[in-house]
């Protein structure tokens, strides 16, 4: 069953540039996903992404941020990460192969949450950028009660003082 775009309505033709590497893997997604071609596959991506960048959701917010960027390029990364540090809470470096894999948690403004993201992907060097919001600030979700470990007199303190220096940091 093909996933593809009924062409009810009126579509304009757009020429987009993309390097052989990534075409290759929009070929084998099409393949094994089942879209009708390299159009749908490309509409299906942009409308995702124009609903995850949507400015209706003001305020404070709560996201997760996975980046993916070539071995080599850390400072780089690194540079831009400390413009952010008033919505970066946490973060985790990781190596993929010849790639580096950092995961944020990010709480704050979501202005500037988006803000973090397009510096990001405005970077040459970034091969992935995906932002995941929640619906809850993390004040809510980071409680002692909400852990298995939180039985233990010594996690629901660090737990406190955690979420004290967080919002110290906020």
């Amino acid at each position: 069953m093909k996933l593809g775009c009924a062409l009810s309505q009126p579509m304009a033709v757009v020429s987009v540039s993309l390097p052989d590497e990534l075409v290759g893997q929009i070929d084998a997604a099409i393949a094994s996903e089942g879209y009708g071609g390299r159009s749908d596959i490309t509409r299906a991506a942009l409308r995702s992404f124009l609903a995850q960048t949507a400015s209706s959701a003001e305020g404070r917010r709560t996201a997760t941020l996975t980046l993916l960027y070539p071995d080599g390029f850390e400072r780089r990364i690194a540079d831009i990460r400390h413009d952010y540090t008033d919505v970066v809470r946490s973060m985790v470096h990781a190596h993929a192969g010849e790639n580096c894999l950092e995961m944020f948690v990010l709480d704050g403004p979501a202005r500037r949450i988006r803000q973090f993201e397009h510096a990001l992907r405005a970077a040459k060097e970034t091969r992935l950028v995906n932002v995941t919001y929640t619906g809850v600030p993390l004040a809510r979700v980071v409680r002692p009660e909400n852990c298995q470990l939180s039985s233990t007199p010594r996690v629901k303190a660090l737990f406190q003082r955690s979420l004290a220096f967080g919002r110290s940091q906020m």
